[in-house]
């Protein structure tokens, strides 16, 4: 499934989702359009409160993010690292936990060799990212 960029008919990388004034919106976007959206909101989004009961109607609401987003230099180095790794990782898109987790622990890996057993295994990656969301609060 291909997306499109709803602004500029870019490649998109997925949708992002946002709502205003308890209106929900979805536009697909490419991943330079979508940060620049979240860049702009970001002053807005922290300096909000979460709305009491602003789960989605109808569903349960969704579990706060575990960290917060990367920045595009963080990504980078991220990808370096990894291909520098022999990991295969996409150009584009979202980097799996297990790409993060061993960036985050490389020192930890570097000062002592892993045996056959102990050494990860190469991530899989998805030909397409997942779509991006971004809720805020109504």
């Amino acid at each position: 499934m291909s997306f499109v960029d709803d602004l500029d008919g870019s490649d998109a990388e997925g949708t992002v989702s946002f709502s205003l004034d308890r209106t929900e919106f979805e536009i697909d976007l490419s991943e330079g359009n979508a940060a620049r959206l979240r860049d702009v909101l970001a002053p807005y989004v922290g300096a909000a409160r979460r709305a009491a009961g602003s789960g989605r109607s109808g569903r349960a609401p969704r579990p706060a993010a575990s960290r917060p987003a990367a920045s595009r230099e963080d990504t980078k180095a991220v990808r370096d690292w990894a291909l520098a790794q022999g990991m295969t990782i996409s150009a584009r898109g979202r980097i799996s936990s297990e790409v993060r987790a061993a960036y985050e622990n490389r020192d930890v890996a570097a000062a002592a060799p892993a045996t056959a057993e102990e050494a990860p295994k190469k991530p899989r990656t998805r030909a397409k990212a997942p779509a991006a969301t971004f809720i805020s609060a109504k």
